[in-house]
C-alpha cells in the first residue's frame, strides 16, 4: 500500500513538472513578435524565436537596447546589456495571440502590451 502511495505522488509530481514545461513551450511560441505598451508609453519590445530581444523607447531618437529574453513557467526574463547587464524577472500574468501583460514585483507595476506583428 505504501508503495502504491509513493508512486502515485511520483507520479503527480511528474506531472506538474511536465505542465509547467508545456506552459512554458506554449508561453515562449506566444511571446516572438513585436509588441507595443498600451497607456502612458508607446515602447516596443520585439521577441525574436532565435531568443534575441530588442527594446525600443518611445522617443525616436533614442538608442534601442539589446539582448536576449527566456520564459520559465510563468517567469519572463529580459537580459540587456546595459551598465554592465541588467536582468529583470517579470511574471507573465496573460498570453495571448494579441495581448500580453506581465507583473513586475521589483517595480510593483503591470504593463499591457498589444501585439504589433
Amino acid at each position: 500500500m505504501l508503495g502504491m502511495a509513493v508512486v502515485a505522488i511520483m507520479m503527480s509530481l511528474n506531472f506538474l513538472a511536465c505542465s509547467d514545461d508545456e506552459k512554458a513551450d506554449s508561453y515562449a511560441d506566444l511571446i516572438v513578435g513585436t509588441w507595443e505598451e498600451t497607456g502612458a508609453f508607446a515602447d516596443i519590445h520585439i521577441f525574436n524565436k532565435n531568443g534575441s530581444y530588442t527594446y525600443q523607447d518611445e522617443d525616436e531618437g533614442s538608442r534601442p537596447l539589446t539582448g536576449t529574453w527566456k520564459v520559465t513557467g510563468d517567469k519572463l526574463y529580459i537580459s540587456v546589456s546595459l551598465l554592465g547587464g541588467i536582468e529583470r524577472e517579470l511574471v507573465i500574468r496573460e498570453l495571448t495571440s494579441t495581448t500580453l501583460v506581465w507583473y513586475d514585483y521589483e517595480y510593483e507595476t503591470e504593463t499591457t502590451l498589444t501585439r504589433v506583428k
